[in-house]
């Protein structure tokens, strides 16, 4: 029999498809990364592509104690078929299945480890994945790192995905995944179709531009891993350090980084009774939007600087504006790490690379605001780059071949 690729609900998150109904109708802005595997994958109807949903998941209900009620089926059965209707998905054509014994020992199962792997009962009910391969792709694991990598230990996960090597690269991933002795499969970001290179160099602004958002980390204890490592507060401290020095760095930066959940002012704590969690919940679903996140034109922005910088995660992860600010023809200022070389990235040919520290970062923008030239090549032969090696096409093409190879290897690494 033909293998086949298992995507496990596809729609309690927003990051495969474009809309996510949770996000629909409390009017959030969705955060699509992987609409490209979801577009290759099910859009274009391929035969041997199955969406798995096991009905206890679903994006109103998270509460580990409401998984197995039969509202909670109800609700997960009516939001699939909405965000079927919402995202163009043929029900009568697409091949969709309910129980796991519906999939064969040759399949490969793809799924994301956020709401999976960090709730226990999950993880109890996906235990009959143990004599499937698998794979998932890791997502927020700054969160609830210890309790993440004990449970995918104990489903015997085969694959992990993100977006580097970790198991390679990350001081912290081999720490906490000690027993993880794979490569974790590399799947780079990849931009839109929207992010053009419409300005010519030479009419740009002489500036960096900055984007990106941090948060502030609560005192839940399913950060202390994360924030005891790094001794950081937040998961993205550079772009915390430019946010507080915008007034020293405004000749040099345009930044746009801002605070995520500023106006998140009802914030969950341990011990809040019933209806504070409830009033906590409805307060940020309605009236958190992220704005000032999104009301800026970020493909006008890129374009209109000669530079720019998207600081990383602590823990080792790139943020996806790197590959959309370079298909906008701007030069990406990042750090001199592997999680860019792997995948075929040059300093000083496609990317400017930094130490991670503001002085090293001011001291690289002064240089290149007075060497234009060299800054153009490297603006040039990065937007080559990325357009020709990271459209959602050709990553998404590859991804599909790989799942269904014998064995799924870290294909983008060079």
């Amino acid at each position: 029999m033909n293998k086949r690729i298992i995507i496990h609900n596809p729609f309690y998150e927003d990051w495969f498809g474009n809309f996510n109904l949770y996000k629909f109708l409390t009017r959030r802005k969705s955060h699509p990364k992987y609409s490209y595997i979801f577009e290759y994958f099910i859009k274009n109807r391929k035969q041997n592509v199955i969406i798995y949903i096991d009905l206890s998941q679903n994006s109103f209900i998270n509460n580990k104690k409401l998984h197995k009620l039969k509202l909670t089926h109800l609700v997960t059965l009516v939001e699939f078929f909405l965000w079927c209707l919402l995202n163009r998905v043929n029900i009568f054509k697409q091949k969709i299945i309910f129980n796991l014994n519906y999939i064969r020992p040759e399949d490969i199962f793809l799924s994301n480890s956020y709401h999976n792997l960090d709730i226990n009962e999950r993880v109890s009910f996906l235990e009959p994945l143990k004599s499937i391969k698998t794979a998932f792709i890791l997502q927020h694991s700054f969160a609830d790192t210890e309790f993440i990598s004990l449970n995918a230990k104990k489903l015997n996960i085969d694959y992990l995905i993100a977006e580097n090597n970790l198991s390679k690269n990350s001081a912290y991933f081999k720490k906490y995944f000690k027993w993880y002795e794979k490569d974790i499969y590399h799947i780079p970001y990849v931009f839109k179709s929207r992010f053009k290179n419409i300005k010519p160099f030479k009419d740009r602004k002489n500036i960096c531009f900055a984007t990106g958002s941090f948060e502030h980390l609560s005192d839940h204890p399913r950060y202390s891993t994360f924030k005891k490592f790094f001794n950081t507060q937040t998961i993205h401290p550079m772009r915390k350090i430019i946010y507080d020095n915008l007034h020293e760095l405004k000749d040099l930066i345009n930044s746009k980084i801002s605070d995520l959940y500023k106006d998140e002012v009802e914030r969950l704590h341990e011990g809040d009774n019933l209806f504070q969690k409830i009033y906590a919940r409805l307060f940020n679903a309605m009236f958190v939007k992220q704005s000032n996140y999104h009301k800026f034109d970020i493909v006008a922005e890129y374009n209109d600087a000669k530079m720019f910088v998207v600081p990383e995660e602590a823990n080792d992860l790139p943020g996806i504006g790197f590959v959309e600010g370079m298909a906008c023809g701007s030069a990406y200022i990042g750090l001199d790490d592997r999680m860019y070389k792997d995948i075929g990235l040059i300093p000083g040919k496609h990317y400017i690379t930094y130490d991670g520290t503001l002085e090293d970062l001011k001291s690289k923008i002064i240089y290149y605001q007075n060497n234009n030239d060299e800054l153009e090549a490297i603006a040039l032969a990065g937007c080559n780059f990325v357009r020709k090696n990271f459209n959602g096409n050709s990553v998404a093409k590859k991804f599909y071949n790989d799942l269904l190879s014998d064995e799924l290897k870290s294909s983008f690494t060079k």
